[in-house]
């Protein structure tokens, strides 16, 4: 196997970092394509498979560290972590996951020999390849291509059709045309002829913007019309280093100054006439059922606004001695006080909300015991107001596709979302983490209300315009008002998650096998320019000599 300079290999890390440059908020969206083309050209180019492997996990590597760097503030602050220990624990993630990346360049390389001098064939199989293990590869953190798109909302309305499968495999076919269109040999005509590979793309974008632009009157609706739900969310900017230092400092007086900051707040909606005011994830400074006089002061602040509450809060199932601990949301009705309804979080995020394999091996509690472990709830749930059914999602549930969907099977009028985003710092992921969750308000056309600990709460339409917001790191209060009205079931949901990911996994199946029966492959499909072809050959001889 011939072996790659470090300085290419290095060269390939930088590319894959630059390559997140062109996502929100830089938004320096020419850099997808630029960045992928160049990827696909070191693909294509590696003399050998494994080359083409490492190649890929480079690049890999540049994109993961990029775009999770915040994981080593993450660990330092809330785990108390050495800067060298997060650096190594990250890295071990980083090279981990991007082994995604490896099976990628694997994939593309063998189906660039196999297709040679069939660049349609090529163009289609390799988008399709891309869109493949973007969508159907396992992750810790979700990361679609679609989010390419979240800046300008009228090229995503298609994501109620075909969700965002179909705007990622029409985003990486755009990609794999200009790469096939720069990789030239004959100058400006012949890149003017290969131009045509771009057609299919530019066809599918100008249906995008077509079908958008129809749907900006039907689904941006602006101020509410008819029914409609006034919900507020309470943003006291209080994170989770502040309620550590709260709850394991056996500090009262800080829990009682986190209670009166969110009572404080909650006041400031008075006069509104606010039918549910939303409290986020956890925000309750102590468990709910062992805190009797915060409930007190709460059910006060409710019959004084007359407005029914919503929090995030912790709950013990059992006696707290060896009880189960959940993650939950809780509608407390201001006649009563009392609990109405309740969600528990179904969804938990490994090494953070729970332990994987604790279940088997109860040793792992006590070898890490920085790590919450939750106990999981039933499933989604909608919870029942006088106003409007509310379908809840706690943090990252808002964004995975197979719990958003089976939560708009229960017909929600509006998708609530409490979440703590202060772990991430003050990075891009909360921002992410929202644009995420826009795309899910478009997919089922339902209007989306999210509170956040320490930023970004919003309301987003189901256009996926986000209408109002708040700041990170402020002391907001967002007041909405949500239309509540039945949705028709989008065909995504009735058909097009199905249909894209059979297309997907059977494409790929049969893409594999067909492959395989191939057997070896031939030359290279792609013809790059002079240049960079007189580059790859004075490489390959450097390296062979250098082996």
């Amino acid at each position: 196997m011939r072996r790659d300079p470090w300085r290419l290999l290095s060269l390939d890390i930088a590319c894959g970092a630059l390559w997140t440059v062109a996502f929100p908020p830089y938004a320096l969206i020419p850099l997808f394509w630029a960045c992928l083309a160049y990827l696909f050209w070191r693909i294509e180019r590696a003399p050998s498979a494994r080359l083409a492997a490492l190649r890929g996990y480079c690049w890999g590597i540049g994109v993961l560290w990029a775009a999770f760097y915040w994981l080593v503030h993450t660990m330092g602050t809330f785990g108390h972590v050495s800067i060298p220990a997060g650096l190594l624990a990250t890295q071990l993630w980083v090279m981990f996951f991007a082994l995604q990346f490896a099976l990628l360049g694997l994939i593309l390389h063998t189906v660039s020999r196999h297709l040679a001098g069939r660049p349609w064939a090529l163009l289609f199989a390799a988008a399709l390849v891309l869109t493949s293990i973007d969508i159907l590869y396992p992750e810790h953190f979700a990361w679609d291509a679609a989010l390419l798109l979240t800046p300008m909302p009228f090229l995503l309305q298609t994501l109620d059709l075909l969700g965002t499968a179909g705007v990622t495999f029409m985003l990486y076919l755009s990609a794999v045309g200009t790469a096939l269109m720069l990789q030239s040999v004959e100058g400006q005509r012949q890149i003017r002829r290969r131009a045509k590979f771009l057609a299919p793309a530019l066809l599918g974008g100008l249906l995008m913007v077509a079908y958008g632009l129809d749907g900006r009157s039907r689904w941006n609706t602006g101020p509410a019309a008819g029914p409609s739900i006034r919900l507020a969310g309470i943003q006291a900017n209080i994170g989770t280093a502040d309620k550590i230092a709260a709850t394991r400092g056996g500090s009262a007086a800080k829990q009682d100054d986190a209670m009166r900051r969110y009572l404080a707040l909650s006041r400031a909606t008075a006069g509104q006439g606010v039918d549910v005011v939303v409290w986020p994830e956890t925000a309750f400074p102590e468990y709910i059922s062992y805190a009797p006089q915060y409930r007190r002061d709460l059910t006060a602040v409710a019959q004084e606004l007359q407005s029914d509450f919503l929090i995030g809060a912790r709950e013990f199932r059992q006696p707290p001695a060896r009880g189960l601990v959940y993650n939950g949301a809780f509608l407390i009705s201001h006649t009563t006080g009392a609990v109405v309804d309740q969600y528990y979080k179904h969804v938990l995020l490994p090494f953070g909300e729970r332990i994987p394999l604790s279940g088997w091996l109860p040793q792992l509690r006590t070898l890490l015991p920085g790590v919450a472990d939750y106990a999981a709830g039933d499933g989604p749930r909608v919870l029942l107001t006088p106003k409007g059914r509310l379908g809840m999602s706690i943090c990252y549930e808002g964004i995975i596709d197979g719990y958003m969907h089976d939560l708009a099977a229960l017909r929600p009028d509006v998708l609530v979302n409490i979440t703590n985003d202060s772990w991430f710092g003050d990075t891009r992921e909360p921002l992410f983490h929202l644009l995420l969750q826009s795309m899910r308000a478009i997919e089922y056309r339902l209007p989306l209300f999210r509170v956040a600990n320490t930023g970004i709460s919003a309301y987003v339409s189901p256009y996926g315009a986000i209408e109002k917001r708040a700041g990170i790191g402020t002391e907001e209060v967002l007041v909405v008002d949500v239309p509540v009205h039945p949705t028709a079931v989008t065909f995504y949901e009735r058909i097009g998650r199905s249909l894209t990911r059979g297309v997907l996994g059977a494409g790929s199946v049969a893409l594999l096998v067909a492959l395989f029966a191939a057997g070896r492959p031939t030359a290279p499909a792609l013809l790059p320019l002079d240049g960079a072809r007189q580059l790859a050959g004075d490489v390959d001889s450097r390296a062979a000599h250098a082996g």
